[in-house]
């Protein structure tokens, strides 16, 4: 029996108590599901040669959502990033992407704990250009955690 990669284009991001409806989840692409483990280097005293890189803490990359603009009044997870941008005030929440297989069972479920949203970013307007008008979500999270 032969096992492949998984593919990385069957996903759907969902936010704990936010989502209108399929539109509103329907993301082009998802990146920064990423861990790093932060160090500290410690020079050995007496001795020029030796370094002792250490451990020090676990740190998560920014979650980056792309999509098509929505009018803001239809979508709450802009009302939601609004808030907090506009308003400056944060309501941490659970987001989770799942990646499906082509059966649409899920293959791999990543949950992202107390995320918040960091910057709403739209792309250039270009008159020379058919293309649909793009936002950028970039949002902050403290940990993931994966299921298969």
């Amino acid at each position: 029996m032969s096992y492949y990669p998984y593919s990385g284009f069957y996903f759907r991001v969902s936010f704990e108590g936010l989502s209108n409806g399929n539109n509103d989840v329907s993301f082009q692409s998802v990146k920064g599901l990423e861990v790093q483990v932060e160090t500290e280097t410690f020079k050995e005293g007496g001795l020029l040669f030796n370094e002792h890189v250490v451990p020090v803490r676990a740190k998560c990359s920014p979650l980056i959502l792309e999509r098509g603009v929505f009018k803001p009044e239809n979508s709450a997870i802009i009302g939601w990033c609004k808030k907090a941008l506009l308003e400056f005030e944060f309501q941490p929440i659970t987001i989770t992407v799942s990646l499906f297989g082509e059966n649409g069972s899920a293959l791999l479920t990543w949950s992202l704990r107390h995320a918040w949203p960091k910057s709403w970013k739209i792309k250039d307007l270009n008159a020379q250009q058919g293309e649909v008008l793009i936002e950028t979500l970039e949002i902050n999270y403290n940990a993931f955690s994966i299921k298969p």
